[in-house]
């Protein structure tokens, strides 16, 4: 029944997964179970019914990685900060050196305005491992935060190198360096996409404020 409702959730069944995983979680819970049920109602944005899950079985789980992270995840992005922190602790508590869950510390950081707190976590983690990506963008957020955007800059140089295909970090490091008047780079970067990247929102959202700063605001009305 696991492996049914595992793969009917790998092939966008969703229907048939939920209702595999509520029978397991009435019969034979585990904590793949919670945070799978957890994670297939979050990606329908039901973050409500997602979250009673989760305390319905965190007293159960609730240190397992893999239900604390998604558990924290699904608070943050109710707005539930407390009750983040609360099973990031549980998480922390049994793996401290879990890299995702304290990636997610630094992102609730973040949420309750200490920008330097999460600067100094993210930090910690790209010295255990230079190369994850997500490490790098959030870093670079913490750094724009704190108004240090020669930082802000590297972080999002770094993340894109380690995947040249973003355009979340092409669009970053263009409104970095329009923040520093650094217009021609960013026109650089800008000419050097095609024209199927240029459509991304992201990167419309950058181009537009750069045609604001630049003082082109007829085009950063069409842009916008």
């Amino acid at each position: 029944m696991r492996r049914e409702a595992w793969i009917a959730h790998q092939q966008g069944n969703l229907k048939a997964a939920e209702h595999g995983y509520r029978q397991l979680l009435g019969k034979d819970p585990q904590a793949s179970d919670v945070a799978n049920l957890g994670g297939l109602l979050r990606q329908q944005g039901r973050l409500y019914e997602a979250a009673e899950i989760y305390h319905r079985h965190l007293d159960a789980f609730g240190q397992e990685a893999i239900v604390a992270l998604n558990a924290a995840n699904c608070f943050l992005d109710l707005g539930k900060f407390a009750e983040a922190a609360t099973v990031l602790d549980m998480g922390l508590g049994r793996e401290p050196g879990h890299w995702q869950l304290q990636q997610c510390a630094a992102k609730l950081a973040l949420h309750q305005g200490q920008p330097a707190k999460a600067r100094d976590q993210l930090q910690a983690i790209c010295q255990q491992d230079p190369n994850r990506y997500g490490i790098w963008m959030d870093l670079g957020v913490a750094c724009c935060r704190l108004g240090d955007l020669g930082a802000a800059l590297q972080a999002f140089e770094r993340a894109q190198t380690l995947d040249p295909a973003s355009l979340a970090a092409q669009a970053n490091r263009i409104t970095v360096l329009k923040d520093l008047g650094q217009f021609d780079q960013c026109e650089a970067l800008l000419n050097a996409l095609s024209g199927e990247q240029r459509q991304d929102k992201r990167l419309r959202a950058a181009e537009a404020a750069l045609r604001m700063q630049t003082q082109q605001m007829e085009e950063a009305v069409a842009l916008f």
